[in-house]
């Protein structure tokens, strides 16, 4: 896996496949954060389907990979608010 670093926005950045659904993702995790969010790229624009919870603070790149590895995965649900 080649995982990039954007100084730019302070973030990690992965795209490839999901491993367990074998849809194309992009994982994005700010720097300092203890979460990953998980973009289906089939998805786009809307926001993360899921998080992937890591037991540390993601400071490096090897924090990341080790988080994408090694995490508790979280599925996102969100409430469609209608105009009354």
């Amino acid at each position: 896996m080649v995982a990039e670093w954007s100084d730019k926005i302070s973030a990690f950045w992965y795209g490839g496949i999901d491993v367990k659904n074998g849809q194309s993702v992009e994982l994005i995790a700010w720097k300092g954060s203890h979460h990953i969010m998980v973009y289906p790229v089939h998805e786009h624009p809307q926001p993360p389907s899921k998080f992937l919870q890591y037991h540390k603070r993601i400071e490096t790149l090897e924090d990341f990979q080790d988080a994408i590895d090694n995490n508790k995965e979280y599925m996102a649900t969100y409430l469609s608010l209608e105009r009354i």
